[in-house]
């Protein structure tokens, strides 16, 4: 039962799609439904919702979204940044609590 729960889960995280860009008309006033990033003919990297309300398109660069608008691109840390913010934390406390025990304590 867990395993099939894992794999369930697997597959749901491995097909995760990207920006999802909404449906419009065109400048012709022909209705277009939406679509989810990236569609079948895109390549896998083109996860945003670029170009115009009326010309939406998926493409790979953040800044070019219309939804996360560049400002927000940066927030998204992938998971080594994440791990390398953590452990140069970690170090920076470390040596910082060092200087201290030895410049206070006796022991040192």
């Amino acid at each position: 039962m867990a395993v099939s729960a894992l794999l369930v889960l697997a597959f749901a995280l491995g097909t995760a799609s990207g920006e999802y860009c909404n449906s419009h008309y065109d400048s012709s006033g022909t209705y277009h439904s939406g679509f989810s990033c990236p569609r079948y003919s895109d390549l896998d990297s083109a996860e945003y919702c670029c170009g115009t309300y009326s010309n939406p398109y998926c493409c790979s660069s953040c800044e070019d979204s219309q939804i996360t608008y560049g400002a927000l691109c940066y927030y998204f840390l992938g998971t080594g940044a994440i791990i390398g913010i953590a452990l140069g934390s970690l170090a920076f406390v470390a040596i910082i609590m060092t200087a201290i025990c030895c410049c206070c304590c006796a022991c040192c």
